[in-house]
C-alpha cells in the first residue's frame, strides 16, 4: 500500500507540473484582444473575442485544478490524505 500511496504522490507532482505548464500557455490565448479595426474584420475580432473567453475559461479550471493538486500534496506531506475532510475518518 505504501508503494501505491507512493506512486499516487509522483502522478500528483507529475500533474502538479503539467497544469503549471498549460497555465502558462493558456495566458498567453487568454491575453486580451487588440480591437485594431483597420487590420481585422469585424467577424475575425468576434472569433478572437471567443477564442479569448474560451482560453480564460481552460485558464480558470486549470488554476482550480492546480489548487486541488496543491491540496492533495499538502495532505500528502501532513499524513492525512486518506482521511475524510468532513469527519476526519480514513
Amino acid at each position: 500500500m505504501r508503494q501505491n500511496l507512493e506512486q499516487l504522490r509522483h502522478r500528483l507532482l507529475a500533474d502538479q507540473q503539467e497544469t503549471i505548464d498549460a497555465i502558462q500557455q493558456g495566458q498567453q490565448s487568454a491575453a486580451p484582444v487588440k480591437l485594431d479595426q483597420s487590420s481585422i474584420g469585424r467577424v475575425s475580432r468576434i472569433d478572437a473575442l471567443q477564442r479569448q473567453a474560451l482560453a480564460q475559461g481552460l485558464l480558470e479550471r486549470l488554476v482550480i485544478r492546480r489548487r486541488k493538486i496543491e491540496a492533495a500534496l499538502t495532505r500528502f506531506d501532513s499524513g492525512t490524505y486518506r482521511m475524510c475532510c468532513a469527519c476526519q475518518r480514513t
